[in-house]
């Protein structure tokens, strides 16, 4: 807990269900598995979804061995918005 929380934690904090959250604190769940995630909206799960394979597209099928990308996110989050990505 003495780290600084990084882009993926942070998003499946806000966007997961109550259930998949506490399964994933509990370390029943994988982060890097979809379909064991369960998202509070579509778009959200389209969002993380679109992530996982950005990063295996830049880093490779052992791309969880890697920290988060902020250019992946930037990328990903912000595609087709105006807005700024926050913190990036």
């Amino acid at each position: 807990m003495n780290e600084e929380p990084n882009f993926k934690q942070i998003f499946l904090e806000t966007h997961l269900t109550k259930e998949c959250k506490q399964k994933l604190w509990d370390g029943e769940i994988d982060i890097y598995n979809l379909e064991e995630l369960k998202f509070c909206t579509k778009r959200a799960e389209k969002v993380y979804g679109d992530y996982l394979s950005t990063m295996e597209n830049v880093y490779g099928p052992n791309f969880s061995e890697y920290p988060d990308d902020p250019v992946v996110w930037a990328r990903v989050i912000g595609e087709g918005r105006t807005r700024r990505v926050y913190g990036i």
